[in-house]
C-alpha cells in the first residue's frame, strides 16, 4: 500500500518584475528544502544557484520559461517562496560599525519588492550612428558559465555581465542580433570601446534591479545606531 500525500500546500500570488507576468506559487516542501540544504553544505556556488532555480520553476504553478528569468527574477521569487515556506521574517547577524559586535536584527523578507519603475534605459547610444539595445543577465546563462561565478576579479565578472547584457547593435545599415555573434567578436567589439562607451553599458549593469532594503538597528552592545544596506538575495539570510 503506497502512503498518501497528507499536505495540500496552500497558492500564493505573485508577480515576474521583468515581465510583469501574473504567477501563482506554493512553498518549497522538505525534500527540495533539504537539495538546496546539500547544496550550500558542498559550498559551490553553482550547485546552490542551480538548486534555486530548480525549487523556483517546480513551486511555481504556471509555466514559465526559465531560460528567460532574469537573475531579480529568480532571486524574488524565491525570497517569495521561501517566506511562505520558513516565514516572513528572518534573522540575520549584522556587526556593530563602532564596537563590531554581531547583533541579530530581524528582516521581513516578504516586505521586500523590486520597483519596476526604477528599470535603467535599456538603450545607450555609443555614438550618432551606432545605439544598443541591453537586456537584463539571464539567470541560467549566468550559472551555466562557473568561471564568471568563480572569479575573485570584480572586473572579469563586470565584463561577463556586459556580455551578457548585449541584445542588438543598430547601425546605419542593419540591425545585428548579439545572439548570432560568435563570442570572440563579441569580446573584441567590446574590447574597442572607449572608456566612456563602455561606462555607459557599466551604468546600466550597475542599476540593474536586485533585492535591496535598509536597515537602522541600535547596537545590544555600546547603543551606536547603525545602518546597512543589504543587497541580493545572500544578505537576507
Amino acid at each position: 500500500m503506497m502512503l498518501p500525500k497528507i499536505n495540500n500546500f496552500p497558492m500564493y500570488d505573485s508577480v515576474i518584475p521583468s515581465t510583469q507576468q501574473k504567477i501563482r506559487f506554493r512553498p518549497y516542501n522538505v525534500g527540495e528544502e533539504k537539495t538546496l540544504l546539500i547544496a550550500y553544505e558542498g559550498d559551490n556556488k553553482q550547485e546552490i544557484a542551480k538548486a534555486i532555480l530548480d525549487i523556483v520553476s517546480s513551486c511555481v504553478e504556471d509555466d514559465i520559461d526559465k531560460k528567460q528569468l532574469a537573475v531579480f527574477d529568480v532571486e524574488y521569487l524565491f525570497l517569495q517562496i521561501r517566506s511562505k515556506a520558513v516565514g516572513e521574517s528572518s534573522t540575520i547577524v549584522l556587526s556593530c560599525a563602532e564596537c563590531n559586535h554581531g547583533n541579530e536584527v530581524e528582516v521581513k523578507v516578504d516586505q521586500i519588492k523590486i520597483d519596476v519603475a526604477d528599470f535603467p534605459e535599456t538603450r545607450v547610444n555609443i555614438t550618432d550612428e551606432y545605439a544598443l539595445d541591453l537586456k537584463f543577465p539571464l539567470y541560467l546563462e549566468v550559472i551555466e558559465d562557473s568561471e564568471g561565478l568563480q572569479t575573485d576579479s570584480l572586473n572579469q565578472l563586470l565584463f561577463e555581465l556586459v556580455i551578457r547584457s548585449l541584445d542588438k547593435l543598430h547601425t546605419p545599415e542593419e540591425l545585428i542580433n548579439f545572439k548570432d555573434v560568435p563570442t570572440q567578436e563579441v569580446v573584441d567589439f567590446i574590447s574597442n570601446l572607449t572608456t566612456e562607451q563602455y561606462g555607459s553599458i557599466v551604468k546600466f549593469i550597475e542599476n540593474l534591479p536586485k533585492l535591496a532594503q535598509e536597515i537602522n538597528y541600535s547596537c545590544t552592545e555600546c547603543s551606536h545606531k547603525n545602518q546597512y544596506n543589504l543587497q541580493g538575495l545572500s544578505d537576507f539570510f
